[in-house]
């Protein structure tokens, strides 16, 4: 026979109130008493009843988490962060992949936001608010991550990697690296933008004309590594890649090449993950706090499906950078 929430409160000795509480998330209880009801649901195998939950709050406790691109160790990482943070409220995450297809990224957020979930955490493909806005009910909760639209400068959280990205650029050029290609994500995301701002300006302040300025957008029909080798052929001597992916793939040419890094190429990477940190401490990289951006996600999403009609300022995070003592060697 199914346990009941009765069989629960009885086995901790505690009211069904409480059981409610901690399974819920509803109301402070100590850690003595959190304990015991959640041992008495292992001891027991309870199993909430979500359609009596649902019927009582509305809520389904689930949110939505819509990325580009699963494959990249950026969103695989964020996956887990997020859903550190939403599941100690007790809310189950819902992952749509949408391989960097505004088609595929509409309609996934009618699907999630038809009543499968309460909310949605997205990285999007889109160049502006509107287009995501027609796919989903009027103040539905979304928090957009890693990307700011044009015409929705809340509810966001962002990485700030321009100071950063600046003092790269101008440690390669003032070590003689002038001619650098630039390799950088989708045209129409915030990030992108930004960062070839950046680029453009300090390559125009070293009075770098534009004849030698080398951006290459780079999706998921183009490989990093071909790219890499057209730059190198048009006479780049650097090439800075932003994000992980794309900086082992430099890196990969690089060795294939047998070209001596600091000396015929310098290349200067982003790293979004303890995982490529142990790969990246021989060059210039980027630190993108992507955990704490995740976590920092799953929070704000929870508060906008508590209050729907609370607007959230944009947060931004702020990048390193660390030059590994690349130069010096």
């Amino acid at each position: 026979m199914k346990a009941k929430i009765t069989d629960v409160a009885q086995k901790a000795n505690v009211s069904i109130s409480t059981v409610s509480h901690v399974l819920n998330h509803t109301r402070f209880v100590s850690e003595e008493t959190r304990k015991k009801v959640m041992d008495a649901v292992e001891e027991l195998g309870y199993s909430p009843d979500a359609s009596g939950r649902t019927f009582r709050t509305g809520k389904k406790m689930k949110i939505g988490l819509v990325v580009p691109d699963i494959t990249n160790s950026v969103f695989a990482a964020l996956i887990e962060d997020v859903d550190d943070v939403i599941s100690k409220q007790g809310y189950n995450l819902v992952i749509s992949n949408t391989r960097d297809c505004l088609k595929m990224e509409k309609q996934a957020l009618r699907n999630l936001a038809s009543g499968v979930v309460d909310g949605i955490v997205i990285a999007s493909t889109s160049e502006d608010f509107q287009t995501i806005k027609r796919q989903i009910p009027d103040k539905f909760p979304m928090i957009f991550m890693d990307r700011v639209l044009p015409d929705r400068n809340y509810d966001s959280v962002i990485l700030d990697c321009q100071e950063a990205t600046a003092k790269m650029l101008e440690e390669m050029i003032q070590n003689g690296f002038r001619k650098i290609g630039f390799l950088v994500g989708l045209p129409q995301i915030s990030p992108t933008y930004e960062r070839v701002k950046v680029y453009q300006q300090i390559l125009k302040q070293y009075e770098i004309p534009e004849t030698e300025q080398y951006v290459r957008y780079i999706d998921r029909k183009k490989d990093t590594y071909d790219v890499a080798g057209e730059l190198v052929e048009a006479g780049c001597t650097a090439i800075i890649a932003t994000n992980t992916a794309m900086t082992h793939s430099v890196l990969n040419y690089v060795e294939d090449r047998n070209l001596k890094l600091g000396e015929e190429i310098a290349v200067g990477g982003f790293v979004d993950s303890d995982f490529a940190n142990r790969f990246m401490h021989r060059i210039p990289v980027v630190y993108e706090p992507m955990k704490e951006m995740g976590k920092l996600a799953g929070e704000m999403i929870v508060e906008k499906i508590e209050d729907k009609n609370r607007k959230i300022p944009v947060k931004t995070l702020t990048c390193e950078y660390d030059s590994n003592d690349f130069y010096k060697k």
